[in-house]
């Protein structure tokens, strides 16, 4: 409800983000943290589902899903 854009601004439902990363392995535990979205988000890496997530603390990890060099990030958030 914070948008401007009237065709947004009271979205209800899944929208997808997507972004492409470089990676270099350091041999530890890695986790995204998703902030506190307030909804559910479920998490692709590589094409791979990490998991949802819907309660705090608002991550996941990922450290079995990353490859060294590009990879390929995608999240689900669905909002009531």
């Amino acid at each position: 409800t914070s948008f401007d854009d009237f065709k947004i601004k009271y979205y209800s439902g899944t929208a997808v983000y997507d972004k492409t990363f470089q990676y270099k392995s350091k041999n530890e535990k890695v986790f995204l943290e998703l902030g506190t979205s307030g909804a559910a988000a479920q998490v692709f890496i590589n094409g791979k589902n990490a998991g949802i997530v819907w309660c705090s603390p608002w991550r996941i990890e990922i450290s079995d899903l990353l490859r060294n060099g590009k990879n390929h990030l995608e999240i689900k958030i669905s909002n009531s």
